[in-house]
């Protein structure tokens, strides 16, 4: 591995961790000829660049997350982007038609005049 030679480097781990994950980038067949920048952050790793498919995208933030001592992965990646689950789940689901509240304007408008009109004919009861 690189700075084992006591370089100012060494004591600085984003710097191997940022190492570590461009070696399993560069290792993966899968992501051969894909513009991706890494940063490291406080073991955050950033992805940056374009890539020409999800799976690609899904490919290299997987294996950034797969890096011993990263905490997580900010997928910065242009490109297509990646089903999300949920959006996944919401596409299997039929949409319900439209339904019709149960207290429309008009109801309210009944109602508010059933009340005064009783109120009316109370108040009217009592100076009769």
């Amino acid at each position: 591995m690189p700075f084992d030679d006591g370089s100012p480097f060494r004591s600085d781990p984003d710097v191997l961790l940022t190492y570590q994950v461009i070696a399993r980038i560069v290792g993966s067949p899968g992501l051969r000829g894909e513009r991706i920048t890494v940063r490291v952050q406080n073991r955050v790793v950033i992805l940056l660049g374009t890539v020409r498919s999800a799976a690609a995208r899904l490919e290299a933030a997987s294996r950034a997350r797969a890096t011993p001592g990263i905490e997580d992965v900010c997928d910065r990646l242009a490109g297509p982007a990646a089903p999300e689950l949920f959006d996944e789940m919401v596409a299997g689901l039929e949409h319900p038609a439209v339904v019709e509240p149960a207290w429309t304007y008009g109801h309210t408008l009944v109602m508010v005049g059933t009340t005064l009109t009783l109120a009316a004919m109370i108040w009217l009861m009592t100076i009769a």
